[in-house]
């Protein structure tokens, strides 16, 4: 089975910069919608973002076409979001899927 059969829908909370009538910068987010999988991050994840100097409780595989930065966050079908801690990294370089790093901020649980 390929990983995009576990795919399921997430929210990408992107940001928009708007100007106020006083011309001060307004920042909130836009959401959107996008497949992917959310998974606990393993022991063997945790030992590289340590290495990396990066936190990481969780890993987000998408679709390579997806448009994700470390300003986006991330919420899954629970209400859970998660702060984006690494660059995407197109797996074995073969244009099929990202793995992005994640940091659970707010756990609705």
């Amino acid at each position: 089975m390929a990983i995009s059969d576990y795919y399921s829908t997430i929210k990408k909370k992107g940001t928009a910069e708007t100007i106020d009538e006083t011309g001060g910068v307004v920042l909130s987010y836009v959401e959107t919608e996008f497949q992917g999988l959310i998974n606990q991050a393993d022991s063997k994840t945790l030992e590289l973002a340590n290495k990396l100097n990066v936190i990481c409780t969780h890993k987000l595989f998408c679709d390579v076409s997806e448009d994700l930065d470390y300003i986006d966050l991330i919420q899954d079908a629970d209400g859970n979001n998660y702060k984006i801690t690494s660059k995407p990294k197109n797996t074995v370089g073969r244009n099929h899927h990202f793995k992005i790093m994640l940091e659970l901020v707010v756990n609705n649980a």
